[in-house]
């Protein structure tokens, strides 16, 4: 039987044998293997681009900025994006906060502002021209998204593993 669960706390995807978690790619008793980067870089939608003209990361500083709350350790939002950029966060007009990335996706979908976005979670988005990217650079750190499988996994949970890894190259 597959139990399905859909959480953003650690430990209690740890009780699969199956997973899929952010992070550094170190979880005793599951062998990980990564599935992309932890790359972050701003996105919107291109009618709000054209409102709102941001050509640099300091321009971001003036945008209205939908942040991403810092409950988990190794989540980025706009405070660590910008710091990482060489930018002062406190000069930043954040027009709203979630802890919901879908929710935060969302709003930057339906033209309130400008939301951070992981590389390898936008699907389709920016393919379609549902979001853009309002400037050229991206964050990276060290860590990504891994499926990871527990060491003592059954038959049927390798073989799912497999077929997840599979269809993710």
């Amino acid at each position: 039987m597959l139990d399905l669960i859909a959480s953003d706390t650690e430990s209690e995807l740890l009780t699969s044998d199956i997973a899929l978690l952010h992070g550094a790619g170190n979880w005793p008793g599951y062998t990980a293997t990564r599935l992309f980067d932890d790359a972050v870089f701003p996105v919107c939608t291109p009618d709000f681009l054209s409102r709102t003209p941001l050509q640099t990361p300091e321009d971001l500083l003036a945008a209205p900025l939908i942040d991403l709350d810092y409950t988990h350790w190794n989540w980025m939002n706009w405070g660590i994006w910008l710091t990482e950029t060489g930018l002062d966060p406190t000069r930043a007009t954040t027009l709203m906060r979630t802890n919901s990335y879908m929710a935060q996706l969302d709003a930057a979908r339906a033209g309130l502002g400008v939301a951070l976005a992981w590389e390898g979670q936008l699907g389709d988005d920016l393919t379609s021209g549902r979001l853009v990217r309002p400037i050229d650079h991206a964050v990276t750190t060290p860590f990504g998204y891994y499926l990871i499988l527990r060491d003592s996994a059954e038959p049927v949970a390798r073989q799912l593993a497999r077929s997840l890894l599979d269809a993710a190259t």
